[in-house]
């Protein structure tokens, strides 16, 4: 198997007397053992609290890690005692290859996750202004819009509801049909949440046969949301006719 040189770089301030380390699903990085962990030692060269590490990995394997901060209850076994885990619900990952590999993954941070649910109870969750559009032939697909190469990574998962399952589909290009009978939740994570541009994009589909016709969308800054300093709630905004700023219809949903 072929190795490749990793080197780690983060920037965290931790307790006196602790340390950091990092575990992952590959053997040099514990398996997600922490007592097989790998510690980064403190670059005495850099401000501030830079911390860095290299390491030989598998080249070509995707290797998800996190870091996590702790110290030595033992010097001379190394028995670690873990004070935090890099929270988030993903791990970082990797792909190593030839040549360079340098991860400055800048300051430990958290991730922070946003769920925006469309559920339609007494009324639906989504009401056109024209009788031309009916609400149980549009799709819905929710993106993520103006991200830079340099912007935190975000994921964005779907989650269909029913009465007697759950189940996790794949966005479609066309997005996920609109049923009164259960509800749809986008789970949305980021470790920079309050600065994301949200769209709702609506389609309809006349027939089984036929091709989606873009009708509507609504755009959603996360930070309206954040703002509020809620964790929970509900939104009613405005489905805008593509190209205008007339209103057609409404969308209602909770977060």
């Amino acid at each position: 198997m072929d190795l490749c040189q990793v080197t780690f770089v983060v920037r965290a301030n931790v307790e006196p007397g602790d340390l950091l380390g990092i575990c992952g699903d590959a053997e040099p990085l514990g398996n997600w053992d922490p007592q097989k962990a790998v510690f980064l030692e403190k670059d005495s060269l850099e401000e501030g609290e830079q911390w860095k590490v290299k390491v030989m990995l598998p080249a070509g394997q995707l290797i998800k890690f996190r870091f996590f901060s702790g110290r030595f209850l033992d010097e001379e076994t190394h028995l670690c005692i873990i004070n935090q885990w890099e929270s988030g619900c993903s791990p970082r990952s990797v792909t190593p290859s030839d040549g360079k590999n340098v991860l400055d993954t800048g300051w430990l941070m958290s991730e922070t996750e946003l769920r925006l649910r469309l559920h339609s109870s007494a009324k639906p969750s989504v009401i056109m202004n024209s009788q031309k559009i009916e609400s149980s032939n549009l799709r819905v697909k929710l993106s993520v819009i103006g991200l830079k190469d340099d912007s935190p990574s975000v994921t964005v998962s779907m989650s269909a509801f029913s009465r007697n399952e759950m189940y996790r589909p794949l966005q479609q290009h066309s997005g996920w049909l609109l049923n009164p009978q259960s509800w749809l939740e986008y789970t949305i994570v980021s470790l920079d949440l309050c600065n994301l541009q949200l769209v709702l994009d609506f389609e309809e589909l006349k027939a089984c046969d036929s091709t989606p016709v873009h009708v509507g969308f609504t755009p959603l800054l996360s930070s309206c949301i954040m703002e509020d300093g809620k964790s929970q709630g509900m939104l009613c905004l405005p489905i805008m006719k593509p190209g205008t700023s007339q209103t057609i219809g409404w969308v209602k949903g909770m977060f």
